[in-house]
């Protein structure tokens, strides 16, 4: 889930508050594992910094999801995860750089 950190917000923070919003989720913020942070450098000179988290469910914690205009969360193993799919991020970078160095 993409979400913004608000004024006085910690990442983890904000990652619980959109879980919640978006998909009813409320996660435990020490639970989280912030596994990459991508600061992103703008042509103007500004800055942004993303956090990616890992959040591991236990067997034992109960959660009622449900769908919206954005999302339709499903659980999966982390052994199922399908990173291969996902975007690479890494790529993105490359070519936002290469294009902005050609413009």
């Amino acid at each position: 889930m993409l979400g913004e950190v608000n004024v006085g917000e910690s990442a983890e923070e904000a990652a619980c508050r959109v879980s919640t919003q978006l998909s009813g989720v409320q996660l435990q913020k020490h639970k989280l594992d912030c596994r990459a942070t991508f600061l992103f450098t703008e042509v103007d000179g500004t800055a942004t910094e993303e956090k990616q988290f890992l959040y591991e469910v236990s067997k034992h914690e109960e959660w009622i999801i449900f769908e919206t205009d954005l999302y339709a969360p499903q659980w999966i193993p982390i052994s199922e995860i399908p990173y291969n799919q996902m975007v690479n991020i890494l790529k993105i970078i490359q070519n936002r750089c290469t294009n902005t160095h050609s413009a």
